[in-house]
């Protein structure tokens, strides 16, 4: 267990903040797979529905791990038919005594069986080891119940007998068995005393003749004893274990390609294929040249950042091998990233992570004859790749030794096996298969062990909801320290979650009490002392800690640190020897000297690390020592040798260099240095230009600075008033100084006038970026006042500010290159719709070679321009600009707000790569993801059906939020996210070819030649058929029909980001059902009876219109509908009604129309005039009233769709009748159609509306504005009906 939790140093944080995951990967000292990963869902909501068996129900409940309940039981899973099998098994084994697969049976039942007890366990295994001694998954699970109870010493020795027991077992599970030991003999360290004496020549053992065990518990085994030799300063030792792993350590490298890191895996590099690596290579665009370099080797580990230490994309390493044994070899790899392996020019494996988690080591078999071979990788990830490859074959441990016993785990055969597998799949890093593995006995009915091991299994799942997690895990150890009271690691978990401090601290002391020998609980303890500043009951714990564990580190570095924070020097130094006897690769004895100044015993400490550090890191500290020494000689061939291995410079390294000077106290050098960075790098990231600024007070920005006093005067000068408005923008600056590399520095610069009290509460709360150079306000009287900033709150308040007051505020902030290199400005606008502008300027600084491209639009004036050097100066600005008011459904199209942007190399294919790149990797594969999906469609195999269902699922269940680039597995655990990407990924699990698409809205601006984040922002899922259309589906509406697009994507241009292969955008039209689709039909009948009529209606919604009425509706129980439909609906079409009857069809039937069917009364309905009954109109569109209501237009208007038929029928009409003329309507867009006719008795008027959706230029609209007020017109004449 001790791998999974390192329980033998303090806990800091509560049990809910504390990463239960494995040790780092024992290939690389600064890189570790990130553990925020998507978690888990739950299907609780949906396993109750009928439609579902209740088989599956309770499938579903083991799979997941969640509660369900049935006949009474409330276990995770199916109870057995025998509610306590443990109990006729204690009668059998107490009737075999000396039976020893009965004994061991029962073992295994008291540690993980339901109704297992904690008191009997150890009497059980202990009998079991009587009548097996030769076993080593007992000794394993004896380890363990010592370990839980605070024993650590004896669950040394019995971890120690197990890996012995191993190394000469046939049984598989017994080699299993000994690596999971070796593991947790690890986790022991600094547990117990006497560590190395007792464990090292254990490992050195299992390194020299391993027997039986094979590659995964030799390299376990190694790592180990490779950590014990650098911290006792042996490196030959580190040496004679590298080569006996069978370690490949000479790398050379190029790389990473780009610019788009995750997709450059699916992409030949020009550094792929057989024969050596050449001297240089271009990188892609945006990325630049550089050089192959020799990889840096650590014990087995290879670290492949290249001399710039970028970090994402994909890298090229190979090495050559001599094969002097030809046949079957084995070659091992251990890394993070995604790679290809080809050996000799042909591809032999690929791992693709970017699909799904996968273990931290593959396996590849190879055949190899004699002679030289050459090995390549390419290696892909989001960050610096790292990687350890073993070239193994059989018999080169020793004769008959077998590398491959252990990598592939045997099915289990009971619930031991299970648990040590999922354990051993934790440490190999596959957290999805060890939750596989332990999910079919995972129940809340488990004895405390087995619950332990669950606890451990969850809070390692990858895609278990965070909250479901947390809930289900302090549950668990509550129970566990419940059942086992002996448990100490339950105990201190118990007590961190006290809620408050002071009982927290109360419960955690009380266990420090009960168990004073444990030293995790103890370090624990002193941390919280520490804390509270007791720090002499503090220094009390430490120094017995030193006594228990003499031998370790640990409380020597923490007696360390309290003796600096209470300033006691001398006795920290003393201790440095004390932790150099324990650690020999420890910096402690060299920074002593380095403070003291003894500097050539400082050279001599920094020459004995020199084999046991990273090179990049003693060549650091060596510059530094040169630096304080003033040894210009060696700081030169410092350099010298960095320069030689990294000719390239990176601001990583840049930053260090500068740190070493300013604390040799050479600022001008520190100055000199980084502009000799930037000078030879260009591209050096935009952070060390603000460092430079730091140091020097000025930047390349200053020259730029404007006097706010010396605007506001100008302003006040100028007579230009704009008594009218709320606020003015008096000053609206901003400067961007765009770099060769696409970074950026921007100056933003604003001063306003307030004007209303309005303008006083919007300006009464600032927030502003980057970092401020000036915020105040200014009294009419000139007196500035500044703001303080109040902790905890994100904006700045502006205190007494009143009208006339004017607020200045001026910050800079920095932007980094777009993945390809490029750069895109922000929006400039020079106007507002609520606010004059007085004064507008924009400045662009532009290296003079740069591929620029503006966009000036709705009147921008031109740029004046001027050149600076090597820069291109480019300017526009605007004065005394009015306010303009938006008019009522402005398009832009062509925009009419005077815009500006501008961008180096703008791409739209660029723009939609970028955007794939942030997705590619966020589909991750789960299992119960897939087991939920094959519940949800059964047997289904037509695509519609499957689209159906899963689009219902999704709608109702995910609420909708941002993070359109999250991991899909973790949207679909919380049911909260983009619904587009959980359907997309649930349609991919029910083995459909769906893609995801961004498409453009109807009415937006047409894309330019610079890409905009505001278009293609409409997400769909489109399911590709074989032989037939495509199925478009929009996710984002909940009850609304699959066959539902909405009307502003319909017939529009969408890209394909998320689908099969990595070729350029594929470009697609979005169906348009017309509005047809959306058609409203209402149906109405009308009687009367004196003065009353009595009116039936039926009213339609298709479409748009059936997706409304279900949401209006959401809320409403049944029981209330026809109260809130009575007050809040009938009244607007029939005044005064008094509903006396309704019915609504299709609120469930999201694939059906949706319908109302209501009667009402309406006393008065109409009026007489001329002897005339007239009907008032009912259900007009008001057209004229949404797209006619202004005189005239300066912008292009964007019309919806609408598509309605209306039939009233009078009845009981008498008599001839004045009937409406007929009307007909239309253009290209709009077709309306009224007719009058006499059925019998009846009068009948029918109308019909088609208006398709469209754009309407400001010089078209007169004639367009005409025809939607006589459209209005006809459809709001009364209907004449006689008498």
């Amino acid at each position: 267990m001790s791998r999974l939790v390192d329980r033998h140093v303090a806990r800091e944080l509560p049990l809910e903040s504390v990463p239960l995951e494995s040790e780092k990967s024992p290939i690389s000292r600064s890189t570790q797979t990130s553990s925020s990963r998507p978690r888990s869902f739950s299907v609780s909501s949906i396993v109750s529905r009928s439609s579902v068996s209740r088989s599956l129900r309770f499938a579903l409940c083991l799979m997941l791990a969640i509660s369900c309940t049935r006949g009474g039981s409330s276990s995770g899973t199916t109870p057995p038919a025998d509610p306590l099998p443990i109990l006729a098994l204690r009668e059998r084994a107490a009737a075999n005594p000396n039976d020893p697969a009965l004994q061991a049976e029962l073992a295994r039942a008291e540690l993980l069986w339901p109704g297992g007890e904690s008191p009997r366990v150890m009497p059980a295994i202990a009998r079991a080891i009587e009548l097996s001694p030769n076993d080593p998954a007992l000794f394993v699970m004896k380890g363990w119940v010592h370990e839980e109870h605070g024993e650590l010493s004896d669950a040394l020795d019995a971890f120690v007998r197990a890996v012995e027991l191993g190394r000469t077992s046939d049984d598989v599970y017994a080699v299993l068995a000994a690596e999971h030991a070796i593991d947790l003999l690890g986790g022991l360290r600094g547990g117990t005393a006497r560590y190395d004496e007792r464990v090292v020549p254990l490992l050195e053992r299992v390194v020299a003749e391993p027997g039986k065990l094979g590659q995964p518990a030799v390299q376990l085994a190694a790592h180990r004893l490779m950590q014990h030799g650098r911290r006792r300063g042996d490196d030959a030792l580190v040496d004679r274990v590298v080569a006996r792993l069978g370690c490949l350590t000479s790398w050379r490298a190029v790389g990473p390609f780009g610019p788009y890191a995750l997709s450059s895996f699916d992409q030949r590099v020009a550094a792929e294929g057989a024969g050596p690596l050449a001297e240089r290579y271009d990188l892609g665009e945006g990325v630049g040249e550089d050089v192959s370099f020799e990889a840096e080797v650590f014990g087995c580990g290879v670290s492949l950042v290249g001399g710039e230490e970028r970090g994402s994309g994909s890298t090229i390493a190979e090495t050559f091998v001599d094969v002097t044994e030809g046949g079957p070899h084995l070659l091992v790899i251990d890394t993070p990233a995604s790679f290809k392996l080809s050996v000799d020019g042909r591809e032999v494996a690929v791992l693709d992570r970017r699909l799904a988690l996968q273990p931290g080591t593959t396996h590849v078999a190879v055949d190899l004859a004699p002679g030289r071979h050459e090995i390549e990788l390419k290696l892909t990830m989001r960050a610096a790749p790292s990687m350890a490859v073993y070239l193994e074959r059989p018999g080169r441990l020793g004769a008959g030794w077998d590398p491959t016993r252990g990598m592939t785990l045997p099915e289990p055969r009971h619930e031991l096996d299970r648990a040590l597998l999922a354990l051993i799949q934790l440490v190999r890093g596959d957290r999805l298969g060890a939750r596989e593995t332990f999910t079919p006995m995972a129940r809340e009915d488990l004895p405390a062990f087995g619950l332990e091991l669950w606890r451990r299994i969850i809070n390692n799942d990858p895609f278990m909801a965070q909250d479901r997690q947390r809930e289900l895990g302090q549950r668990l150890v509550r129970k566990i320290a419940e059942l086992d009271p002996a448990g100490v690691y339950a105990a201190l978990d118990v007590a961190q979650l006290e809620q408050g401090a002071t009982e927290r601290s109360e419960a955690i002391r009380l266990v420090a009490e009960r168990w004073p020998n444990v030293i995790s609980v103890q370090l624990t303890w002193a941390n919280l002392l520490q804390q509270r500043d007791q720090l002499t009951e503090a220094e009390a714990v430490l120094q017995r800690v030193r006594e228990l564990v003499p031998d370790d580190c640990g409380p020597i570095f923490r007696l360390q640190q309290l003796y600096r924070e209470q300033n006691r020097v001398s006795e920290a130094n003393a201790l440095v020897e004390r932790v150099m006897s324990c650690d020999q690769s420890s910096r402690a004895k060299y920074d002593l000297l380095f403070r003291q100044r003894r500097w050539d015993l400082a050279k001599a400490e920094l020459q004995r690390l020199e084999p046991l550090m990273d090179e990049d890191d003693h060549r650091e500290l060596r510059l530094g020592l040169a630096l304080a020494m003033g040894d210009r000689d060696e700081e030169a061939r410092v350099r010298a040798a960095i320069d030689e291995d990294s000719p390239a410079v990176s601001s990583g390294r840049a930053m260090r260099e500068v740190d070493l000077l300013l604390a040799a106290g050479r600022r001008p050098q520190a100055i000199a240095a980084l502009d000799r960075a930037m000078e030879s790098d260009p591209d050096i990231m935009v952070e060390l230009r603000h460092v430079r600024r730091d140091l020097t007070g000025r930047d390349d920005l200053e020259p730029f600075r404007v006097n706010g006093a010396d605007v506001i005067r100008r302003y006040e000068e100028s007579g230009v008033r704009h008594d009218d408005a709320r606020q003015v923008l008096v000053f609206d600056y901003m400067v961007t100084r765009v770099y060769p590399d696409g970074s950026a520095r921007h100056l933003v610069h604003q001063i306003l006038k307030v004007q209303s009290e309005e303008s006083v509460e919007e300006l009464g709360q600032l927030s502003l970026g980057g970092q401020i150079l000036t915020l105040h306000s200014i009294k009419p009287d000139g007196r500035r006042l500044e703001p303080e900033a109040i902790a905890g709150l994100d904006s700045i308040p502006m205190s007494e500010l009143a009208i006339g007051d004017y607020v200045e505020y001026e910050f800079v902030f920095g932007t980094s290159p777009r993945i390809d290199g490029g750069f895109r400005s922000a929006g400039w606008s020079f106007d507002s719709h609520d606010q004059p502008f007085a004064f507008s300027q924009m400045i662009a600084l532009v290296p003079a070679d740069a591929q620029l491209v503006v966009e000036e639009l709705g009147g921008t004036p031109p740029a004046t321009e001027r050149r600076e050097g090597d820069l291109r100066v480019l300017t526009w600005t605007m004065e005394h600009v009015p306010a303009r008011p938006i008019e009522p459904n402005a398009a832009p199209l062509p925009p009419f707000r005077p815009t500006l942007r501008f961008a180096v190399k703008p791409s739209w294919p660029s723009f939609f790569a970028t955007l794939r790149e942030a997705l590619l990797d966020r589909d991750l594969f789960d299992p119960d993801a897939r087991r939920f999906v094959q519940g949800l469609v059964g047997e289904r195999t037509d695509p519609q059906e499957i689209v159906a269902i899963l689009h219902r699922w999704v709608t109702e269940n995910v609420e909708p939020a941002d993070g359109f680039a999250g991991y899909a597995p973790s949207m679909l655990a919380q049911k909260r996210g983009d619904r587009s990407r959980v359907l997309r990924y649930l349609l991919k699990l029910a083995g459909l070819d769906a893609r995801l698409v961004v498409a453009r809205r109807f009415a937006d601006m047409e894309p330019g030649p610079i890409p905009r984040d505001e278009l293609f922002t409409s997400s769909l899922v489109e399911v590709v058929r074989e032989g037939a259309p495509s199925i478009f589906v929009w996710a984002d509406g909940r009850y609304a029909s699959v066959s539902l697009i909405p009307p502003a994507v319909r017939g529009q241009e969408a890209v394909e980001v998320l689908g099969p292969g990595s070729a350029e955008a594929r470009r697609v039209v979005i169906p348009d059902p017309g509005v047809e689709s959306d058609r409203h039909v209402a149906n109405v009948e009308l009687a009367f009876e004196g003065d009353v009529a009595t009116v039936a209606v039926q009213e339609i919604f298709e479409g748009l219109g059936a997706f409304v009425w279900r949401n209006e509706l959401e809320q409403v129980p049944a029981a209330e509908l026809q109260r809130v439909f009575a007050e809040a609906y009938v009244p607007r079409v029939l005044p005064g009604a008094e509903v006396v009857g309704m019915e609504v069809i299709g609120r469930e039937d999201y694939e059906a129309p949706f319908e109302l069917r209501y009667v009402a009364r309406v006393r008065g309905l109409g009026r007489v005039a001329g002897g005339q009954r007239l009907v008032p109109p009912l259900f007009p569109t008001m057209l004229a009233r949404g797209y006619a209501s202004l005189p005239s237009r300066t912008t292009t208007q964007g019309v919806g769709g609408n598509a309605q038929d209306v039939t009233i029928r009078v009845r009981g009409v008498q008599g001839d009748v004045a009937t409406l003329p007929d009307v007909q309507l239309g253009n290209d867009d709009v077709q309306y159609a009224r007719r009058t006719r006499r059925d019998g008795d009846a009068v009948v008027l029918e109308r019909r509306l088609r208006l398709s959706p469209t754009i309407v230029p400001a010089a078209q609209y007169a004639p367009f504005a005409e025809l939607m007020r006589r459209i209005t017109d006809a459809e709001t004449s009364e209907l004449p009906i006689g008498r």
